[in-house]
């Protein structure tokens, strides 16, 4: 059900595609990110939704960066320097079970002008299929970016019980 409302997602993002300026995502180390951010700390539903996610958004923009999904699924710590929000995000993001590694990534306009900053978990690969569970889509209008994260759906399927090649997971 969740891949359905998924497509329903992509499918909106596309047709709306010509208001909306697609950001680009570039692979970036925590040596980068400097400035004063709100850091917003995406984890769905609960703790241990696997949809977990932690954005950086620079306060010295006028570009406001939130998540699409209900205020619940997600919170803001406000005014952090970067170190200080670096070290809240991969607190907030160990608390996930079997993550491995973080990967920092640098989300910027087709200028190549940074909008904001994203660190996203790893997890071992046997545990869901893969280790990058995330389907993130960042998208500008005006001054707001709306960010989509989504799981993947074939870490939808092994999720399921399906696994990537039919096998049932966690039994």
């Amino acid at each position: 059900m969740r891949w359905v409302i998924s497509a329903v997602v992509v499918l909106f993002c596309l047709c709306d595609l010509d208001a909306k300026e697609r950001l680009l995502e570039r692979d970036t180390g925590p040596d980068e990110i400097m400035g004063v951010f709100n850091l917003i700390l995406y984890d769905g539903n609960a703790q241990e939704d696997i949809r977990a996610l932690a954005i950086l958004d620079p306060v010295s923009d006028r570009v406001e960066v939130v998540p699409y999904d209900p205020p619940f699924e997600y919170r803001i710590v406000e005014s952090l320097k970067a170190r200080d929000a670096i070290e809240r995000a991969l607190h907030f993001l160990s608390l996930q079970t079997d993550v491995v590694s973080y990967r920092f990534k640098r989300i910027e306009d087709q200028k190549g002008v940074p909008i904001c900053y994203e660190i996203r978990p790893f997890y071992l690969p046997f545990t869901y299929g893969e280790p990058d569970v995330l389907d993130t889509v960042y998208l500008k209008s005006g001054n707001k970016v709306d960010v989509y994260i989504e799981l993947k759906p074939s870490v939808e399927k092994t999720l399921e019980g399906l696994g990537s090649e039919g096998w049932i997971w966690g039994n």
